[in-house]
């Protein structure tokens, strides 16, 4: 991430672009007692993929400064939505449990089912990134890009439930060490700066997330055939 961004950066400023916009991650605050999480608190990452945001963010504003581009770094929540590979390190756990739902599987919450998180629909992500591409949007910006809400993995459980149409009841596995128990963002300095502001309700976006699941997991993400069990639930 850091390494990768020193490099965008310096192709950057020999093409004479003039915006930068950056994906930053809510990993750059860690384990903070202080919620909802702000910008202008002190970050404190407790895993290297933080660590490697924050210093991508640092070189993104510092290098952005030096060649005159206009930088600005999202700090994402945890995004999810349709299209997303469950099976990828960065997946927010969403896929995971709706796959396991739609198959018939009972999904392993590691830890707490009271740990609550941000979530944030793909397509208010996307947004976020078109607004902070526009030339009206100052340089030099790092903000928040999230709901402002929270909920837990058992809310979550419950909106998958909703949208299969049955009860997901979990597994109770052990906690991950790192993991943070509770995530919220504060979005004032993104609706100031971006104009942004959330737009998909949360159910909503689990509902379309499940729904796009059903119907094209087993051709993209390569689920054994007959595996959906109540794919065709609405």
């Amino acid at each position: 991430n850091a390494g990768g961004t020193i490099e965008v950066m310096c192709a950057a400023a020999r093409q004479h672009v003039r915006r930068v916009v950056l994906a930053s991650s809510c990993a750059v605050y860690g384990c903070t007692a202080a919620l909802p999480s702000r910008e202008t608190q002190r970050p404190d990452p407790t895993s290297p993929y933080g660590v490697s945001k924050l210093a991508a963010e640092g070189y993104l504003h510092t290098l952005g400064c030096r060649h005159g581009i206009a930088t600005v770094a999202l700090r994402y929540f945890n995004v999810f939505g349709e299209g997303q590979d469950p099976h990828s390190a960065y997946a927010a756990v969403v896929p995971a449990f709706a796959l396991a739902a739609l198959e018939g599987r009972a999904p392993v919450v590691n830890g707490d089912p009271a740990i609550t998180r941000d979530y944030v629909h793909v397509g208010d992500i996307v947004r976020a990134n078109l607004l902070a591409a526009g030339a009206q949007v100052p340089g030099g910006v790092t903000c928040n890009v999230a709901t402002g809400t929270s909920h837990s993995l058992g809310d979550l459980l419950d909106a998958i439930g909703a949208a299969v149409g049955h009860p997901v009841v979990p597994v109770i596995g052990p906690a991950r060490p790192g993991d943070v128990a509770r995530s919220e963002a504060d979005v004032t300095l993104a609706r100031r700066a971006l104009d942004y502001a959330a737009v998909v309700p949360f159910e909503t976006a689990v509902e379309r997330t499940v729904r796009w699941y059903a119907e094209h997991a087993r051709e993209r993400i390569g689920t054994a055939p007959g595996a959906l069990v109540g794919a065709g639930r609405p």
